[in-house]
């Protein structure tokens, strides 16, 4: 299997030039780099640094999702077989990715696969084994938070796989598509795409037998412009899926929650 690697920046050069040095010394892989539009000029000095890999500099700021579907594009155009979305606030310390690809390569079902993500200054800590959705109240809790790394849970089927390390096969692709980018600029796309899957008959999955390590919200922007984003992300990403009757829970609680942030117990 061949599989495409896509790093996104943002505004996120020491991020982003240790996530790419870290996979150079550990994993051989097809890597492309994207830079969103990022102001700094990090881009250029990212594709100035790291000639051996392409890079696609978009003339502004697509998103998580519209960013990365350049180069979802870029590579199924090239005849990949997958691709892999890695966060650029990821550190790189063991080969993971061949564990993923003969998940991906013996279990047609699998849409979406990721391996077990931690905590970058808490290597021996889970982050997320995926994730659960909840369309009674919106949320979507990370699975094994904060319990220790054992690499003994093997394959998991989970609700969705965190967008941080997130593996497409081709024939998921050919068959929903891509991100959606309406869910601008980050937050559920992740979950809305692995429920498209889900509806379309395919599973999505985390093993332990790949891990990366993840350091979480570089790159949102501060606490209160994180929290619209997402409130904002979360009602869309309700709008797409929940039934009738998830409605009279969810709808007062996002109400509640939005009013106790932004009036009551503010950033």
């Amino acid at each position: 299997m061949k599989t495409g690697i896509i790093v996104l920046n943002w505004k996120g050069y020491e991020d982003t030039r240790d996530c790419l040095l870290s996979l150079e010394a550990v994993e051989r892989a097809d890597v492309l780099l994207i830079d969103n539009g990022s102001p700094d000029g990090s881009g250029v000095r990212l594709k100035d640094e790291f000639r051996d890999i392409p890079v696609i500099l978009n003339d502004r700021n697509l998103g998580f999702a519209g960013g990365n579907n350049v180069g979802i594009r870029y590579w199924f155009e090239r005849d990949y077989d997958a691709v892999f979305l890695l966060n650029n606030d990821t550190i790189i310390r063991e080969p993971f990715l061949e564990a993923l690809e003969e998940i991906a390569g013996s279990t047609p079902e699998c849409g979406v696969l990721g391996p077990a993500v931690a905590e970058a200054g808490h290597p021996h800590l889970v982050q997320s084994m995926g994730g659960d959705i909840n369309l009674w109240t919106g949320r979507c809790p990370f699975r094994s938070r904060g319990e220790p790394l054992t690499r003994d849970r093997g394959i998991l089927e989970v609700d969705y796989v965190l967008g941080a390390a997130f593996m497409i096969p081709r024939r998921t692709y050919e068959r929903i598509g891509a991100l959606d980018e309406s869910y601008f600029p980050a937050y559920f796309e992740e979950a809305d795409y692995c429920l498209r899957a889900r509806k379309a008959g395919l599973r999505s999955v985390v093993t332990d037998r790949a891990v990366i390590w993840h350091k979480g919200g570089r790159s949102s922007g501060g606490m209160a412009v994180a929290f619209r984003h997402n409130m904002r992300n979360k009602w869309r990403f309700e709008r797409n899926h929940a039934h009738l009757h998830h409605w009279p829970v969810f709808a007062p609680l996002w109400v509640a929650h939005y009013i106790w942030r932004t009036l009551i117990h503010p950033f």
